[in-house]
Formats: structure tokens, sequence, C-alpha cells
């Protein structure tokens, strides 16, 4: 695409390309996160933690 001079177009394309090979691992690398100091201390906020599992698609507990 950068080629034909879309390079915008061309990002988009890569984007979702990243999105479908990686997607199912967004929620490890949320957990990851979590568990470093300063981070995970901000990804833990009740509000903050409700957006980042929507995000990241994981799934909530029934407990």
């Amino acid at each position: 695409m950068v080629f034909l001079k879309w390079p915008i177009i061309g990002i988009c394309v890569e984007f979702i390309g990243f999105v479908g090979l990686f997607g199912s691992f967004f929620p490890v690398i949320l957990q990851a996160l979590r568990q470093t100091p300063i981070i995970g201390t901000f990804l833990s906020l009740p509000y903050i933690r409700q957006v980042a599992d929507k995000l990241a698609g994981v799934r909530q507990s029934a407990v």
C-alpha cells in the first residue's frame, strides 16, 4: 500500500492483521501488566479495570 501512496490504508490493514493474529493473547498481556508495580496499581482501579477487561476481551467469572 505504501508503494501505491496509500500509507494510511496500509497501516489500517496491518493493524487489523495484528489484532487478528495476536487477539487472543491480549488477556495474557493484561494479566502480566497487572502484576507490575506502578502499571498494575493503575490497571486495578475499579473503573479502569472494567474498561481494560472489556478492551482485552477478558471473561468475567460468575462468582
